[in-house]
């Protein structure tokens, strides 16, 4: 999916996410793809096909989001972030 389509909703994946999504979706840091507005948040990570567990948060228009049954519309943007661990 390309970023920046007007009926769609932005979608940046970054850290290891960027790995689930096809290389040409990828610069350096980040990988951007499109999804449809009225797209639940929850529904992400199948559409982008990134396990579920991977994903630690989502931002949305710069805010946390944990409530999964929001909504995405028309401008939104969105964020998610990896999970991060030490060993």
């Amino acid at each position: 999916m390309k970023s920046g389509a007007p009926e769609g909703v932005e979608v940046q994946v970054l850290g290891h996410l960027i790995y689930y999504l096809p290389p040409v979706s990828r610069e350096e840091t980040k990988a951007v793809a499109t999804v449809p507005v009225g797209t639940a948040l929850g529904c992400l990570p199948g559409l982008l096909d990134i396990p579920h567990f991977e994903i630690q948060s989502y931002v949305v228009n710069g805010q946390a989001v944990t409530d999964l049954s929001r909504v995405l519309g028309r401008g939104d943007t969105v964020v998610l972030l990896p999970v991060i661990s030490s060993g």
